[in-house]
């Protein structure tokens, strides 16, 4: 061995890397909770911190329930807009939470894992369930206009 010996730190201390992996079916919230249990049980004076995307897994929390609920408003006063009216949103809106319903159920009875291309398969259906319903709501508000034309013509004759 040549050189110096090398002392790792972090934020100032003396430190050493453990890196690791979830075991396969595990969640890395499972990992990480694992780990912190181990790390309760180090001597004083030892402890640890989370770097990377386990640090940013930490610090973003429970964030996705908010992060859905702000998006069913933005998406509902985008749709009031489309609209020009506060119920007809509410129609396209009800539809969604029947495409989530579908989706939990067929992935139940196929056993399909809660992964990545899960959630990009709950997310399309959620996208063409809400356009489809929007597609019929645009349809029946042309149906009602024609009848209304129709009325007054009726009526001029």
């Amino acid at each position: 061995m040549y050189g110096s010996p090398r002392l790792e730190r972090y934020n100032g201390l003396p430190s050493m890397e453990i890196q690791g992996e979830a075991a396969p079916g595990t969640s890395s919230g499972d990992a990480m909770a694992l780990m912190e249990n181990l790390a309760s049980k180090l001597p004083a004076g030892i402890g640890y911190d989370w770097t990377g995307m386990s640090y940013q897994e930490r610090l973003s929390g429970n964030q996705a329930p908010a992060l859905v609920a702000i998006s069913f408003v933005v998406v509902f006063l985008c749709l009031a807009a489309l609209y020009e009216s506060w119920s007809i949103p509410v129609s396209v809106m009800l539809v969604v939470p029947l495409g989530i319903v579908g989706v939990l159920l067929a992935a139940t009875l196929f056993n399909q894992k809660n992964d990545v291309y899960f959630m990009v398969g709950l997310l399309t259906t959620i996208g063409l369930s809400a356009k489809n319903a929007i597609l019929i709501v645009e349809f029946l508000l042309l149906k009602i206009s024609w009848r209304k034309r129709v009325k007054v013509l009726l009526k001029r004759h």
